[in-house]
């Protein structure tokens, strides 16, 4: 995922956050339990890749 304005806090199932700010980019792997906090309005870009079995 690409931010491309304002910032988002992830926080993963053992309770830790991150948080990501504008152009910052990252992975959320296939499975993750997390929470997503916006407190602002957010443009962003994402995708899913899938590899053929």
């Amino acid at each position: 995922m690409h931010i491309l304005e304002g910032s988002v806090r992830i926080t993963d199932d053992q309770g830790r956050a991150t948080t990501f700010g504008q152009d910052s980019i990252f992975l959320v792997p296939k499975g993750a339990t997390c929470s997503w906090l916006s407190e602002e309005h957010v443009r962003k870009v994402w995708g899913i890749l899938r590899i053929p079995s």
